[in-house]
């Protein structure tokens, strides 16, 4: 994806969830290994208020690509919660060029699977981790992030899916992105061989179907979804195919729907407040904060 993207999807999870509201108590870093299927290894960093008399509801962090753990940096609430989150196994480069890119996609392709595992793996770490209630436990992922999210509550009995604009398509999401980039220099005819490019990197990645991922969500678990009514990265089917198929799968799902573009572009003070504000009302609930 472009570097555009990936740095307005990790803005988007960093603004959403953190920089409105009252500074937390003060806390203590965590470093978890976590070990991966294949063999490596992703350290995840847990952010734990001091002061913490019993078990807390857990929030796990994800956004764009690049530099994951610092998030947690600049996220704040006024309850007490335990953050984690890790950086990807990955380091993409700061812009997409083609063709010279594409070398980086077996790097790519190993992060994907990586983040999927680690997601998993996470979650268990934290639901036996005595400073965390295990049915509190809330996975959220913004935008890029999103599919993670969904993967991994899908894969795991995540208890909480929190979506900041995300989709069920990746493929038209990818093409999007691509064509946006190409079209002002290259014209409108780039968009079918955008729309194969993204199929291929969906493929090469193997990038499993993420509607077909959340319609795996089960009963047990509550998924609440954010859109932007004039989101300029995600096309709308993408956006609506991921709402379908969490009203197709077995848990409570709710959606609110936001004005404005894709987070990350201009002034999102206001919107960021009011999806901070829904996001912990939510969650309180149904239970999970």
């Amino acid at each position: 994806m472009a570097s555009l993207h990936r740095r307005r999807a990790a803005l988007a999870l960093t603004l959403a969830l953190g920089v409105v509201g009252a500074a937390s108590a003060a806390t203590r870093v965590e470093t978890i290994p976590l070990t991966l299927d294949d063999g490596r290894t992703v350290d995840a960093q847990l952010r734990i208020p001091d002061d913490a008399a019993r078990p807390l509801p857990a929030l796990m962090l994800f956004g764009g690509f690049r530099s994951a753990a610092r998030v947690l940096d600049k996220v704040h609430t006024d309850r007490p919660v335990v953050w984690a989150t890790f950086d990807y196994p990955f380091d993409p480069p700061r812009k997409f060029r083609f063709p010279s890119s594409l070398k980086h996609a077996p790097e790519a392709r190993a992060a994907i699977h990586g983040a999927f595992d680690g997601i998993g793996k996470l979650y268990q770490a934290l639901a036996q981790h005595r400073a965390v209630d295990p049915a509190r436990i809330t996975v959220v992922g913004a935008s890029a992030g999103a599919p993670f999210a969904i993967v991994g509550g899908a894969r795991n009995p995540i208890p909480g899916v929190i979506l900041a604009q995300g989709m069920g398509d990746v493929p038209a999401v990818i093409e999007n992105i691509l064509y946006r980039k190409y079209r002002e220099k290259f014209g409108d005819w780039v968009a079918w061989p955008a729309r194969w490019l993204a199929l291929w990197i969906n493929w090469y990645c193997e990038i499993p179907d993420i509607a077909a991922q959340a319609r795996q969500l089960r009963a047990s678990q509550k998924a609440l979804m954010f859109t932007a009514s004039q989101d300029d990265f995600i096309p709308q089917p993408a956006t609506e195919s991921l709402w379908t198929a969490l009203q197709e799968s077995d848990a409570h799902a709710e959606r609110v729907d936001l004005e404005g573009l894709h987070l990350g572009v201009g002034d999102d003070s206001a919107r960021i407040a009011d999806i901070l504000q829904r996001a912990m009302q939510w969650l309180e609930r149904q239970g999970l904060l």
